[in-house]
This record gives structure tokens, sequence and C-alpha cells, in this order.
């Protein structure tokens, strides 16, 4: 795995964790960035720098360009997102919803991870697949 740090967002961490439409991750821009190859996951730690990914708990952070020292609101809950400016301020809040119905940050132990995306294949479309490939037979090969 590529461990490279990632130096253009900062996560400061969860707000208000165990409180419904409270509960929020939060990160700032530390430079101009494309959050288009960033996702947040939540994960169990495991150590003090080791945390193991959640089944079912990861959030890619949309298109979107974030300048230096804005800042990004992902809410756990359901909610639209939006774009607000800061006040005396040049730098924006960005809010964005994981949509889930419940909190995720129940436990200490549960924590937040911010990955950068740094590959993807798509699924090729039927009538791409190879002859004779198995998914073209009527029944699945025996064990």
């Amino acid at each position: 795995m590529n461990n490279d740090p990632i130096y253009e967002l900062e996560l400061l961490g969860v707000f208000d964790a165990r409180i419904p439409f409270k509960e929020r991750i939060v990160l700032k821009a530390t430079v101009r960035v494309d959050i288009s190859s960033f996702a947040v996951a939540a994960g169990y730690r495991t150590s003090s720098q080791t945390a193991i990914p959640m089944r079912d708990h990861f959030m890619w952070l949309g298109n979107q360009i974030l300048e230096a020292g804005d800042w990004l609101f992902l809410y756990t809950s359901t909610g639209n997102g939006s774009v607000n400016p800061i006040p005396n301020s040049n730098n924006k809040l960005y809010i964005g919803h994981w949509q889930r119905e419940h909190t995720v940050f129940n436990s200490p132990l549960i924590v937040p991870l911010l990955f950068r995306l740094g590959g993807l294949i798509i699924e090729a479309a039927p009538n791409h697949l190879p002859d004779n490939s198995p998914l073209e037979q009527k029944t699945l090969p025996s064990r």
C-alpha cells in the first residue's frame, strides 16, 4: 500500500460525535486541491497510528476544487450540501452529507480515515467481454 503523507487536506477530526444531525468530520484545505481524488471512511482503531476500514463506511468527497483555507464539514446524517462564505475571509465552508440514518462515530475506537485515491478500473460492458468468458456460460463452473 502507498503510504505517502496527505498534505493537501488536514483531518481535524470528528466533532459532536454521537449527536444526530450534528456529528461531522472536519477537514481543512492546506493548498488548492481537487477533492475528487479523496475519500473518507470510518475505521476501527487498532493502535495510535493504525486503523482498519469498516465495511460499507466509505464515501467519495465529490468533484470540487477547494482553495487553501477552505473548510469541509462532512455530516454523517442525511441532508443537502451547500457552500457558504466565511465572514471576514475569502474562504468558503463546504458542507456535505454522508446520508447515514444513524451516527457513525459511536465509540472512541471508531475513527475517520482520509484516503487519496490513486487509480480506477470501471467494469467492462457485457458486450465487451472476451469470447469464451465464464460469464457467457449459463451455469457456473463446479468447485
